[in-house]
C-alpha cells in the first residue's frame, strides 16, 4: 500500500485567505469607528471634569485659566489632553457667568476626528450643554446630537 502524503490543496487554501480576506474588510473600519467614538467619549469625560472647577470660578467671579496655582484654574491643563488642544475659548471677562472649554481633535485622534472640535459650554442662566463639530456616528450619548444639546444642569 502506497502511504498518501497528507496537507492541504492549493484551493483550500485560497478559500481561507479569501475568508480571512472578508473579515478584514469588514473588521478594520467598524474598528476605526470605535476608536473614533471612544476618543470622542475621552473627551467629554476628559471636559467634564473640569465642570466643578469651572462652576466655582465662574461663581467667584474669575476668569478661567488653564495654569495651575491661577485663581480660575479649571483643574485641567492642555498637557492632561493626548488627542487634541485643550482651549477656554469663551470665558466670563464680563462677569456674565458665560463659560466654555473644549478640546480640539489634532492628527494624535483617530483620523475620522482630526481638525473637530467638542466643546462643554456655560449658559449665563447656570446651564450646561455640549457642542460638537464631529459627525453623529462618534458623538457620546452625553452630547448626542452635533449642537448645543443639554448634558447636566448644574
Amino acid at each position: 500500500m502506497a502511504g498518501r502524503q497528507g496537507g492541504f490543496t492549493l484551493i483550500e487554501l485560497m478559500i481561507v485567505v479569501a475568508i480571512i480576506g472578508v473579515l478584514a474588510a469588514i473588521a478594520v473600519p467598524r474598528y476605526q469607528d470605535y476608536v473614533a467614538r471612544s476618543e470622542t467619549g475621552s473627551a467629554l469625560a476628559t471636559l467634564k471634569s473640569s465642570q466643578v472647577s469651572i462652576e466655582e470660578s465662574v461663581l467667584r467671579g474669575q476668569t478661567l485659566s488653564m495654569t495651575p496655582n491661577d485663581a480660575g484654574f479649571i483643574g485641567i491643563t492642555d498637557a492632561d489632553v493626548k488627542m487634541g488642544t485643550l482651549t477656554i475659548p469663551e470665558t466670563n471677562k464680563d462677569n456674565t457667568g458665560v463659560a466654555s472649554v473644549q478640546i480640539a481633535f489634532s492628527t494624535d485622534a483617530s483620523s475620522s476626528l482630526s481638525g473637530d472640535t467638542i466643546a462643554l459650554n456655560r449658559s449665563g442662566d447656570g446651564t450646561w450643554s455640549c457642542t460638537a463639530t464631529v459627525e453623529a456616528q462618534y458623538m457620546p450619548k452625553a452630547c448626542e446630537t452635533a449642537g448645543s444639546t443639554p448634558t447636566s444642569g448644574s
